[in-house]
């Protein structure tokens, strides 16, 4: 039998080569506990996100049921279902209902309580309001007027097709057609110098939506200023009071006023913006829907518009 000598070198590179195979074992198991760990970690965050969205569109489906059932009056629409009032207002007041971890605020705003750019705007209210929001004597009225009508001649700080060509816009009045979204109102002359928040602010006060005068019952303050300029603070305040609390002594202010009576009523459009936002710890999901809640034959109610 031969002998093989023993050689301490090998013994010890072989030794040391094991410890380290074992090494980068351990790191590879730790690397993989690790990576496991933030995998169910995301896997959770997801499976949260994704319930914060399901009961966000829930909510969508329960209001849209409370609506589409219930018994609209001039300001609210009124139903019994479980976890909502008997009333809900429909002047964009913020109600809120929590369903375990998660708390959601949602609001509803009846589109007869804006202007409607496609119902002849040929009062001052709407300048007024966006005169107001943004501290500019902006013309809107006759802008708009001069937007819409056939003629070429321009109203007082109003627009016509050589105005617009004079300054470079790559368009021209049609005069002959209506806006069709609200967005279109960035299009009338220099309505593009408002900054973005002042124009988001002007914004939610128009429509395109339906063809009902504007109802009164859902003014808010900076419309109310709008209608009666001469009022105080204080005054506007107690007419918001009113709304809720005497519609008839309300009312008496615009019978009374210089107000044309032909531009304003007091029934609801059915068409309402739904605004939803669903909260459960730092995780948010939000939902903005115009829908139309005129049922017909096949739908209760017909989504219009979805923001994102």
């Amino acid at each position: 039998m031969k002998n093989t000598k023993y050689n301490p070198n090998k013994r010890g590179f072989v030794l040391s080569l094991i410890l380290w195979i074992s090494a980068a074992m351990m790191l590879l198991s730790l690397l993989f506990v690790r990576m496991t760990k933030e995998q169910t970690q995301i896997y959770g965050k997801m499976h949260k996100k994704l319930e914060v969205e399901l009961i966000t569109q829930s909510l969508f489906e329960q209001i849209s049921f409370y609506i589409s059932t219930g018994k609209f009056q001039s300001n609210k629409v009124s139903n019994i279902l479980d976890n909502f009032p008997s009333s809900l207002y429909i002047d964009n007041r913020e109600y809120n209902i929590t369903k375990d971890s998660t708390i959601c605020f949602y609001a509803l705003q009846d589109h007869s309580g804006l202007y409607n750019l496609r119902f002849l705007l040929t009062d001052k209210q709407a300048e007024k309001t966006i005169q107001q929001i943004s501290s500019t004597k902006y013309p809107f009225k006759n802008l708009y007027l001069d937007w819409l009508d056939r003629d070429q001649l321009s109203r007082i700080n109003g627009a016509e097709k050589s105005d617009y060509m004079l300054d470079g816009y790559g368009y021209i009045p049609p005069n002959y057609i209506s806006f069709q979204h609200k967005d279109s109102m960035y299009l009338l002359k220099d309505f593009y110098k408002f900054d973005k928040n002042t124009t988001i602010k002007i914004r939610k006060y128009f429509t395109s939506y339906g063809s009902t005068p504007i109802n009164i019952l859902l003014l808010d303050k900076v419309m109310l200023k709008s209608f009666f300029p001469h009022l105080t603070q204080k005054e506007i305040n107690r007419l918001l009071e009113l709304q809720n609390s005497n519609q008839s002594e309300y009312r008496k202010n615009f019978t009374t006023s210089h107000i044309n009576q032909d531009s304003y009523g007091l029934f609801p459009s059915k068409t309402i913006t739904i605004t939803i936002k669903c909260k459960q710890e730092d995780l948010v999901a939000k939902l903005k829907m115009v829908v139309d809640y005129r049922a017909t034959n096949s739908k209760s109610w017909n989504i219009l518009e979805v923001y994102k």
